[in-house]
């Protein structure tokens, strides 16, 4: 919104904005894909923190104890299958966000979880509540959320994309 506000700003100012924003836009991109290219993935023990510029994202069937993981994604989906996963005492957290794109997400089956989607424009369907327009906003967690010794809050962001978390596979 700041961007395309700016651009209004400096169009109505008859300033020659792209003359020299498109360029400066290609560098960025271009430095950001060398330096992606070196420093792919960080694991810190078994945190995981992916980013990606164009692309998707998929973690097919995660087997295992899950950490806390963040996922940013510019253009492209963030699948995500937990459906094998366990998890550690306590509450552990995914941070998952693209620019454009999906994110899905399929749960196991006995897991607490709490979600919060948030997007400028989505359809959204979290934990079997649906929700779409302009501006959509969902918040949902299973019952046993609060009492539960193993909870996962997974965070899930995107400007124009839908959002899907369930524990059911979702389609697509």
């Amino acid at each position: 919104m700041i961007i395309i506000g700016l651009i209004l700003l400096f169009h109505n100012l008859d300033l020659e904005v792209f003359r020299y924003l498109w360029p400066l836009a290609i560098v960025a991109v271009g430095v950001y894909l060398i330096r992606r290219a070196f420093v792919k993935r960080q694991d810190a023990g078994s945190t995981l923190h992916e980013t990606g510029f164009i692309g998707d994202f998929t973690l097919a069937r995660m087997t295992g104890e899950l950490d806390h993981t963040s996922v940013s994604h510019f253009i492209g989906d963030v699948k995500l299958d937990l459906t094998g996963a366990t998890l550690k005492p306590g509450t552990t957290t995914l941070r998952l966000f693209t620019f454009i794109g999906d994110i899905r997400v399929t749960l196991p089956e006995r897991v607490a979880a709490e979600v919060d989607g948030t997007s400028f424009i989505s359809d959204m369907e979290i934990l079997d509540r649906k929700k779409s327009g302009v501006f959509p906003t969902l918040k949902a967690k299973t019952a046993d959320y609060d009492n539960a010794p193993n909870r996962l809050h997974i965070a899930c962001t995107n400007l124009v994309g839908d959002i899907t978390v369930g524990h059911r596979q979702p389609a697509g």
